[in-house]
């Protein structure tokens, strides 16, 4: 059977030793105890088949990438900004009106009002240059998503229309994938299917006629929340290597192609490379230097937050396959494995 499928003839050797390491990655059990052995998908294994991401392809990719995206996308995405007449409209769909509005919470930034009906409301009386909040305007965050907000997010991103860019790079995000991944509305309505059919994903209710969808388990949504953490971790420690760690070594490299494509990879490598021939000269040796002892600091606190998820998180690592994907690809992230240099 297994010539059949491959199109090729495969040794006794090789097929035995691809068997063995199937049971050493726990995608296949076996009974060797009875003759003649039986092998069977390990429960881990069927939840990743169900997912679409058992195989090692360009497909399983896209998908990996897509479902950590959705089940990401609570971190990154943006809060509607409302002024009075805008805001008025909104409460009149959820059936409300501002008298319905109940103080929370005061601070010299902004007015924090209760929930009503799912919506968290913020008055901001202070302009935030980081988060692009501005005075006299309010945001509005509903619980989870609709298939059509995610989809028009990393339009937006794509764009670089959204308000989180990329350190000095306006038009390229710090959402990785979006950049040269493209997917389709087909495509993420059959991901939160699947992702709802396995337990990841609730629906949330219907708002503006709207299915909306959560992560059903508040467990899950913390680790995902603590995870997202150590991805910008992640991504400010690579900037910081590229521009102070002398030539980028490949996996810096493959590691910038993954998040972002080919094309954003080269200029940011490029920049990072003037910024590098900047520091050699004797007025930026200082900046150099505090920029190494941030990248030391900075990966003493990842592994302790890489540290803390493994142990406040085991249940849930242990419990969903794409939490388990996700906890491997920050294991071996790249940032993990070297140390600044010392030139």
């Amino acid at each position: 059977m297994c010539v059949e499928k491959l199109h090729r003839k495969i040794s006794h050797s090789d097929f035995w030793r691809s068997l063995d390491a199937m049971e050493k990655e726990h995608i296949l059990m076996s009974r060797k105890k009875v003759k003649p052995v039986y092998y069977s998908l390990t429960e881990y294994a069927k939840k990743r088949h169900n997912l679409k991401i058992l195989r090692n392809d360009e497909r399983t990719q896209k998908y990996r990438t897509l479902y950590q995206l959705l089940i990401c996308f609570d971190g990154f995405k943006k809060h509607e900004m409302l002024t009075d007449k805008q805001l008025d409209g909104f409460l009149g769909k959820i059936h409300c009106s501002r008298n319905d509005l109940k103080e929370h919470k005061k601070s010299n930034a902004g007015v924090f009002y209760e929930p009503i009906n799912g919506a968290q409301i913020v008055k901001w009386v202070e302009n935030d240059s980081k988060t692009g909040f501005r005075a006299g305007f309010y945001s509005v965050s509903i619980p989870g998503f609709s298939a059509r907000e995610f989809i028009s997010s990393l339009k937006k991103l794509k764009k670089g229309k959204d308000p989180r860019p990329f350190l000095s790079y306006p038009e390229v995000s710090d959402v990785p994938f979006v950049l040269y991944m493209d997917y389709t509305a087909q495509e993420v309505n059959d991901a939160i299917d699947l992702l709802r059919k396995e337990g990841i994903f609730k629906v949330g209710g219907v708002v503006h006629g709207e299915i909306r969808y959560d992560i059903a388990d508040q467990h899950l949504k913390n680790f995902v929340k603590d995870v997202w953490l150590v991805y910008i971790f992640d991504l400010r420690l690579l900037i910081e290597r590229l521009v102070c760690n002398g030539i980028p070594v490949d996996e810096d490299k493959y590691y910038l192609v993954s998040l972002f494509g080919n094309k954003y990879a080269s200029k940011i490598l490029a920049d990072a490379h003037h910024i590098r021939e900047s520091y050699k000269k004797e007025k930026n040796k200082k900046r150099k230097m505090i920029a190494k002892k941030f990248i030391q600091d900075f990966q003493k606190e990842r592994k302790l937050l890489v540290k803390d998820i493994l142990k406040k998180h085991e249940s849930v690592i242990k419990k969903y396959s794409i939490a388990t994907e996700i906890t491997q690809d920050i294991l071996s992230s790249p940032i993990i494995s070297q140390k600044p240099s010392h030139d």
